[in-house]
């Protein structure tokens, strides 16, 4: 499946039709016309055409007011990166914004699948850290449940306000405890926006399901920040609920192989026993959007790697699509089963 910000010209679409790709996900329009002329084109080259939704910033939803903040006030927009842009999983306009804009183009666009993304991004949360130029490694984690709505929700709920665990990693150099109320609450949310939309696309017929799957589910700083660690249980709920939909899931796993060897190693092992044990269809991103020097080395490494993982296919960015590369990109596919 290539993952294409914006459409692709009818030559690129034949081209990879002929290198044996069989899907596109489209995301980045900015207008709905285009995007339907995109996907009608994808169909007439024997592909599919898949569609990320929502796509927050066509929606106008990724400002400072909309999106994550931390305990000490620091916004995900600040970042400095688009990956950690989007609403908040307790803002309380988005679900409605993105759905009714579902519903009003569906028939325009006759996707033959949807690619849920909770948030504009590969992660269920943003980068675990404050102000992007600092070491992420030294920084302390922090949680991004500090907007006004997320602390009304928590206080609603608990009947007090959020408990002083703003960092992963406090002063006194306590971590909060992976079982309790409050990290049940954090590493839910996501899922939850995420079940409204799987409910929400089979009621208008779409029954190709993909979310994003991060399965860095170890108990650390850092993932307990990024609301991966122990979520192989939300994973596993979701799947069952687009089972009882009538919907055919499948979970894409971002961030896999672009890890240090160890964490790689650990990563891929849990997410292909994980995929074997509960019957998972999934597919893994290729990491092709590195420069042309490494592109045929990281790619051939990554892609000799999918029948040990039990991987149905690959997710493959667009970078070298339309670039002097394209021809050696391609070719790394030919025949790849």
């Amino acid at each position: 499946m290539l993952y294409s910000k914006g459409g692709r010209k009818a030559p690129e679409l034949e081209r990879l039709a002929a290198f044996g790709f069989t899907s596109v996900c489209y995301y980045g329009m900015d207008a709905v016309g285009p995007w339907a002329e995109a996907m009608e084109a994808t169909r007439r080259h024997g592909l599919k055409a898949w569609l990320v939704f929502p796509d927050w910033p066509l929606l106008g939803l990724c400002g400072a007011n909309d999106g994550f903040r931390t305990f000490d006030g620091w916004s995900s927009s600040l970042q400095g990166d688009d990956n950690c842009e989007g609403p908040s999983y307790w803002h309380p306009e988005a679900d409605a914004i993105a759905l009714g804009w579902l519903r009003e183009n569906i028939e325009a666009l006759q996707p033959d699948g949807l690619l849920l993304s909770p948030r504009y991004g590969d992660t269920h949360y943003p980068a675990p850290f404050c102000n992007a130029h600092w070491d992420h490694h030294t920084h302390c984690r922090k949680f991004w449940c500090w907007d006004e709505w997320a602390q009304k929700e928590w206080s609603e709920l608990e009947g007090h306000p959020l408990p002083p665990v703003g960092m992963v990693r406090s002063d006194d150099g306590s971590i909060v405890h992976p079982g309790n109320q409050f990290y049940r609450w954090y590493v839910g949310k996501p899922w939850e926006r995420i079940g409204r939309y799987t409910t929400a696309a089979s009621e208008l017929g779409v029954r190709r399901l993909a979310t994003w799957y991060v399965p860095f589910t170890y108990w650390s700083l850092e993932t307990m920040a990024m609301g991966t660690a122990g979520s192989m249980r939300c994973v596993k709920d979701w799947v069952a609920g687009a089972s009882a939909v009538g919907a055919a899931h499948l979970l894409v796993a971002a961030c896999m192989f672009a890890q240090p060897a160890l964490v790689r190693s650990s990563v891929m092992s849990a997410g292909a026993e994980a995929a074997r044990w509960h019957g998972w269809d999934w597919i893994a991103g290729v990491e092709a959007g590195v420069a042309p020097e490494r592109m045929s080395d990281t790619i051939l490494r990554n892609l000799a790697e999918r029948k040990a993982l039990g991987l149905g296919g690959y997710f493959v960015s667009d970078k070298h699509i339309g670039t002097p590369n394209e021809f050696e990109f391609l070719s790394l596919f030919r025949g790849v089963e």
